[in-house]
């Protein structure tokens, strides 16, 4: 039943009845609606039943508030999307903090597993640190403002962003390759007897 309510709810709006009256007169700008969710995207959504899961969010969440603040953001009256690439950042330091964590525990734990590269070493390639200090410098003259065409400088940076993605992926799949190749050289070396069955 609370489901229920809770998909109504997220559907329609907390007073889709129309018999409460606080709700009548709630705005996108209260303090109490999750900016993360009226920009596209609340933290507390993603990670949904895995370790890093953060719970339900405290603030509310209503699609009706969020067409509200898009209209409010096509006429250029609010924009949240600063505060959502912060928080989005912090979510994406923390989960590197929390993967090197594991990493080295990993590398404590199993002696097999050291010398293998981690993700985070195989995709900081010098290509991949030049194009993130242009796409730094791509999201500061956007959040700077005065472009005369800021509509082509947000295309340049998702461009940017799109190889640096593609760069990392290529570094990773040879990250990976390297490692095979070197397992499979590690385990020719050993004695049959040591050898593990297929």
């Amino acid at each position: 039943m609370d489901a229920m309510r809770a998909t109504l709810d997220a559907l329609m709006g907390v007073n889709r009845d129309g018999d409460k009256e606080s709700e009548m007169n709630r705005k996108f700008s209260d303090p109490d609606v999750c900016r993360a969710f009226l920009g596209g995207l609340c933290a507390h959504d993603l990670f949904t039943n895995t370790k890093i899961d953060m719970g339900a969010c405290a603030s509310i969440h209503n699609v009706s508030l969020r067409e509200q603040y898009e209209e409010a953001r096509q006429k250029g009256e609010a924009n949240y999307d600063r505060e959502l690439l912060e928080n989005l950042d912090k979510l994406l330091v923390e989960c590197d903090r929390k993967i090197a964590r594991a990493m080295k525990r990993l590398e404590e734990d199993d002696p097999a597993a050291r010398g293998y590269g981690s993700i985070a070493t195989a995709i900081d390639t010098e290509d991949t640190r030049a194009l993130t200090v242009e796409v730094k410098a791509k999201k500061a003259e956007i959040e700077k403002g005065g472009l005369v065409d800021p509509e082509e400088t947000a295309e340049e940076l998702r461009k940017l962003e799109d190889k640096r993605a593609l760069l990392q992926a290529k570094a990773l799949l040879a990250s990976f390759d390297s490692d095979q190749e070197k397992k499979a050289a590690e385990d020719a070396e050993k004695p049959e007897s040591e050898k593990e069955p297929e």
